[in-house]
């Protein structure tokens, strides 16, 4: 669920245009939403911060500007309280804001947009091809 000036609803039912709080909590507007059909190997990671908050996110996500593969081992370690991933999550979601790094907030935590990376990955591929 992303933060909102009214509470926390479903990244699903985030529209496009809609005013939140951006990845250091000033105003931001979303400028794009995108739904992804996920390959049955694909991670979402579990993050349990140790005040208690619990946030999901898939493998490509950065947390706090850090690859949440690479989480527990980063200068936030004594905060995670644990760091599980399952697989098997048919859709995913996310969502580019006008935030320098496209970010947003889930329970207070700043997540990074992986829509500029995958962007510049697809862009790398096509050139490739």
């Amino acid at each position: 669920e992303i933060d909102t000036w009214e509470g926390t609803i479903p990244i699903e039912d985030i529209q496009v245009g809609a005013e939140i709080p951006g990845y250091d909590a000033t105003a931001v507007v979303v400028l794009q939403k995108h739904q992804y059909a996920n390959p049955k190997w694909r991670k979402v990671y579990t993050v349990t911060f140790t005040d208690g908050v619990q946030i999901e996110v898939c493998d490509n996500h950065k947390i706090m500007d850090v690859p949440i593969k690479d989480l527990k081992e980063s200068k936030y370690a004594e905060y995670i309280e644990s760091l599980t991933y399952r697989t098997g999550v048919e859709v995913t979601y996310d969502i580019l804001t006008s935030a320098p790094n496209g970010g947003y907030l889930i329970q207070g935590v700043a997540v990074n947009s992986m829509i500029p990376e995958m962007i510049t990955e697809a862009i790398k591929l096509e050139k490739a091809a």
